[in-house]
């Protein structure tokens, strides 16, 4: 027994299946790139960047903004390394973040992480945020 369709209905799976390819394969472009990205400057990186972990949220200054920053400039704030920041530039691929909320939509960054970081965060305006130096 065959199954016959239709040209529209044959059109629509195959344009429907060539979407799904198409959106996986952009998803995980993004994620190597970001990855890629994130080691590539991670390497290059000035002394500020190299010791992300030592860094202590409440020396920070400033606001990032999560649609436009580099993986470095995410990887200043609490709680976010080379993989999360991947996650976050292959979201952002996909859809701009409307609002810092939205960040709970990241594997991996949960309420706690979010509310640590909650007060560098915005979606509009250049990103400002940095080490200050030590007066």
């Amino acid at each position: 027994m065959t199954a016959t369709f239709s040209k529209t209905t044959l059109a629509l799976l195959v344009r429907r299946s060539l979407c799904r390819v198409t959106l996986h394969t952009s998803v995980l472009l993004a994620m190597l790139f970001g990855v890629a990205m994130a080691s590539t400057q991670a390497r290059a990186a000035p002394a500020a960047y190299e010791s992300l972990a030592a860094v202590n949220t409440l020396q920070l200054d400033g606001k990032i903004n999560i649609n436009t920053a580099s993986p470095d400039e995410l990887r200043l704030l609490p709680g976010v390394g080379p993989a999360t920041a991947a996650k976050i530039l292959a979201y952002r691929i996909r859809r701009p973040f409307g609002h810092p909320t939205h960040l709970l939509r990241i594997k991996g960054i949960g309420r706690k992480t979010f509310n640590t970081m909650r007060r560098y965060l915005t979606v509009e305006g250049e990103t400002t945020l940095h080490v200050p130096a030590d007066p």
